[in-house]
């Protein structure tokens, strides 16, 4: 191998992440995507593993590159590109304290938003389950095995419309 070709090997996502923890994976793939180390062949799976593995991969990045990276592959299924699943409107549900409303992780479960909820109040703060109204074509990614039963959606972050449109689903405390 010569040094030219030693140089363009890129390390694999796995190599990547060795030994690191789940709270790493959203700026280590930031990093690799703005170091251009990330291999495109990974993008999927690194994608995937950068939003479902921190407990807030948004304190990471903006929204609207998080909505840009997703963007990139169309719709995310698991670690796989795919086709929208929603074929109408639907509510969706977030476990948060207002101010968290902009937040791209829903839930089609409402007892999900609410284990969200009760964690928020639990260090102080008034959060409440919240519901919101969904058109299909603001769905980025659906992840279902990451976290079994969380069953979370990733969506466009609400604008100020609809954030306005948003309603308290189980008002807590």
């Amino acid at each position: 191998m010569t040094i030219q070709e030693e140089t363009l090997e890129l390390p694999s996502w796995d190599e990547i992440t060795r030994r690191r923890g789940r709270n790493d994976l959203a700026w280590l793939f930031i990093d690799a995507l703005d170091s251009g180390s990330l291999r495109d062949e990974d993008f999927c799976q690194a994608l995937q593993d950068a939003w479902t593995g921190p407990d807030s991969p948004m304190s990471y990045a903006h929204p609207y590159l998080w909505e840009l990276l997703f963007r990139n592959v169309g719709f995310l299924h698991e670690d796989k590109p795919g086709t929208y699943p929603l074929t109408g409107s639907t509510i969706l549900y977030r476990g948060c304290t207002e101010s968290r409303l902009y937040g791209m992780s829903w839930s089609e479960r409402p007892e999900v938003a609410l284990s969200f909820a009760e964690s928020y109040r639990r260090q102080g703060l008034a959060a409440h389950v919240w519901a919101a109204e969904f058109k299909p074509e603001r769905a980025l990614a659906r992840f279902t095995q990451s976290r079994p039963g969380e069953d979370e959606w990733g969506m466009e972050a609400l604008d100020d419309e609809a954030r306005a449109k948003a309603w308290i689903h189980t008002r807590l405390g």
